[in-house]
């Protein structure tokens, strides 16, 4: 996004084609304002004051109290910079306070800069004046882009008294633009001659944006500065110059809207949270955002409504780059409006807003602050466990670490580094004999390395081993309904149970009173249902291995020949604890899928499913806990940040994820899952597993509630 050019930028325009120089030696103090109606312009809530020394060499600036500071290399303008915002004029000024800055480097003599008393213009720069449009309630200023638009501004009134000159430039530049009309408008006087620049008597008090020039349906963003320039040297440094200048700038909105036309403003419906990260890591914020309804992203905006966008850091407007740069420092996240701050230092830390903008209006967000954690070396959660598989069969060996910076992970077989093998997990496709052999993961940063477990990895043929049940236990309200879903390949016999009331028999109170089960398939049509079970199925429950139902009780249960998808209904006239269950009852198919939906609480109200790997060998399964991603599919109230965490039977922790790996959308399409969001918070792992009966449990980061569904799929 465009900046305003600072008067030493404006300055170094008149300057000579063959000096050298790219910049001034400045130090300067700014106040900032805000407009967003006839009523004038107010202090800059994300930052009202701001110092600010440039240099066109690396320097250290000493202030005048002794201390010094480093100017670090500014990208946009090819020079040395410092830059801190205020939110009052007295913490200005208690951090850097006028007197004498001196500034040292290579190739330069030493440089003394007396930022003396205030020089500020006495009068705040802001629209007094419109001659063709109206100020909306949304802050931004609406003008008829087929007429001329004059805009009066304040009277710069000691704009040629104070000082060696006084400056007042005005721009204007695009913010939605398509790059196919790209706007940038610019005007600026002198009270005194500069570098050649002619003096101007008089202040600028207006400017006309012609007839023609703005494009209806787009924002643009205007600046007007007054500045006092107090002190500028032009011999000690040939070809620059050196001095100091007190300024105030006004910024405001200006909305293009033909007659009879109108475009929405934008809401923030997500605002960017509170991060925790630590140096050298990377740290991303998102934002939700709707415009007349429709959720916002570059790829799914109406072109007739241009939307822009601006990130800040204590009030500094970040320049976003391109994602696939290295080395980049701020770069847009995938849905076209996140921040992703990369690399971080000590200077990263403290408030971040964005800001977005239409024709119809300009929206800032609640600040969200980002906060450096100490380092720690890194520490295995979880560790790699062994396996023996069929040849052929998928193998998935999994590691969780924790420290500070995130840790880097590589895997070893025997010892030996695995080229491009970097990821928390070790994905070995279609196993041969050679696969076999010991696999361990170094996970490291810059406090430490350790390396795993080994985990012996085995292979054998024509064992079985199977997925053949699921079951999901949660609490249902009166008017809630749990759905578990399931999918076969070929046809297959299905037991699926509701039990409430017997769950009363193994000591648990608040069971639901009366389950039912409503079975639907691929195409939502209703193919079974069932309220009170039927004692006829007693000898199919002890076949596959499920507790005896209460003779007489109000539990429900069903058996039915499925072939694909299906989805199983439960729900009662109460409310209560259930446990629903879904078995593979035999038959040629292949049980492939299993999952469940229903709202995610805390506490005992978690969303726990269990599972079951049946065989003589490891089975390789994606699970998945899904919540951001099922807004996309008109699911209302969603937990945003799911966290998946497995256990054994024995209650023992061996994996967990809380945001998922991109490396394995390509693994998930293969065997049917729907593709995740990438950048979404939703929760992924692969995992082989031995023999076994497995837990999978669903919560929300930071207590958090919303409806979520877990999956399990089975991985050829």
């Amino acid at each position: 996004m465009k900046n305003p050019l600072p008067v030493f930028a404006l300055l170094l325009l008149a300057l000579p084609a063959a000096s050298p120089a790219q910049s001034f030696y400045l130090v300067s103090k700014n106040q900032s304002f805000v407009q967003t109606s006839a009523a004038g312009a107010v202090a800059d809530p994300l930052g009202a004051f701001k110092f600010q020394s440039r240099a066109a060499t690396n320097v250290t600036l000493t202030l005048p109290g002794g201390g010094t500071l480093p100017l670090g290399f500014d990208n946009r303008n090819s020079d040395y910079a410092l830059r801190q915002w205020f939110g009052s004029k007295a913490a200005m000024d208690a951090a850097f306070p006028n007197g004498t800055y001196r500034m040292t480097g290579a190739g330069i003599p030493a440089l003394s800069i007396n930022l003396t008393a205030d020089h500020y213009p006495a009068v705040t720069p802001q629209v007094t004046g419109v001659s063709n449009g109206t100020w909306n309630s949304n802050g931004v200023l609406v003008v008829n882009p087929a007429q001329a638009t004059t805009l009066t501004f304040s009277t710069f009134s000691d704009y040629s008294t104070s000082g060696v000159a006084g400056h007042i430039n005005f721009s204007l530049a695009s913010m939605t633009d398509d790059g196919s009309n790209r706007v940038d408008l610019s005007t600026d006087a002198f009270s005194q001659p500069v570098f050649g620049q002619p003096a101007t008597p008089s202040p600028l008090t207006s400017y006309t944006i012609p007839a023609g020039r703005l494009v209806s349906g787009r924002v643009y963003r205007a600046w007007l500065d007054f500045d006092t320039i107090v002190a500028m040297d032009t011999t000690t440094v040939p070809g620059t110059g050196v001095g100091t200048l007190f300024s105030k700038q006004g910024t405001f909105y200006i909305g293009a809207q033909s007659p009879g036309t109108s475009t929405p403003p934008p809401i923030i419906v997500g605002p960017p949270t509170h991060r925790v990260a630590a140096i050298g890591e990377g740290v991303t914020f998102s934002v939700d955002v709707t415009i007349g309804g429709t959720r916002f992203s570059f790829q799914n905006t109406p072109p007739s409504t241009p939307v822009g966008y601006t990130w800040s850091h204590l009030g500094r407007s970040l320049d976003l780059g391109d994602s696939r740069i290295s080395g980049i420092k701020y770069t847009n996240t995938t849905n076209g409006i996140g921040l992703t701050i990369n690399a971080l230092t000590a200077a990263d830390a403290g408030e971040y807003t964005v800001t977005i903008f239409t024709a119809g209006g300009v929206v800032t967000s609640a600040p969200a602050t980002l906060t450096l954690a100490p380092g720690g070396a890194p520490v295995f959660v979880t560790q790699p466990r062994g396996v023996t598989v069929n040849a052929g069969s998928t193998v998935a060996l999994s590691s969780t670490a924790t420290g500070s910076p995130t840790p880097n992970f590589q895997w070893r077989k025997d010892g030996t580094a695995i080229l491009g093998a970097t990821s928390d997990t070790l994905v070995l496709p279609g196993v041969t004999a050679s696969t076999a052999g010991n696999y361990t993961v170094l996970i490291s940063n810059s406090l430490g390395s350790f390396v795993s477990n080994s985990a012996a990895v085995a292979i054998t043929s024509g064992q079985p081993s199977r997925l053949p049940n699921l079951s999901v236990r949660t609490t249902l309200g009166a008017a809630q309904t749990l759905t578990v879903g399931f999918a076969t390949v070929g046809a297959k016999t299905m037991l699926v149970r509701g039990v409430g009331p017997t769950l009363g028999a193994f000591g648990l109170t608040g069971v639901l009173p009366d389950p039912t089960i409503e079975l639907f398939n691929s195409t939502a049509a209703k193919i079974d249902e069932n309220n009170d079970w039927n004692s006829a199925l007693a000898p199919v429950f002890t076949a596959v291995g499920a507790f005896a139902l209460t003779g007489g009780s109000k539990d429900a249960a069903l058996q039915r020949s499925c072939d694909g998808a299906n989805t199983a209904l439960v729900k009662s006239s109460g409310s209560g604890v259930v446990l629903v269950e879904v078995y593979d009852a035999g038959g040629p198919g292949k049980l492939v899928n299993v999952s469940a939906r229903n709202l995610v609480g805390t506490g005992e109200n978690l969303l726990i499913t269990g599972f079951v790997v049946d065989g003589t060998v490891a089975k390789t399964l994606l699970i998945r806990g899904v919540g951001a991603k099922l807004a996309e599919f008109g699911v209302t109230g969603v937990l945003a940040d799911p966290k998946l965490e497995i256990y054994t039977a024995a209650g023992t922790k061996i994996a967990e994820n809380d945001s998922w790996n991109a490396q394995l959308q390509p693994l998930a399409r293969s065997v049917g899952a729907f593709d995740l969001t990438l950048g979404s918070r939703d929760a992924a792992l692969l995992l082989t597993l031995a023999p076994g009966n497995y837990t999978a449990q669903i919560s929300g980061v930071g207590e958090t509630t919303g409806e979520a569904i877990v999956e399990v799929y089975d991985v050829p």
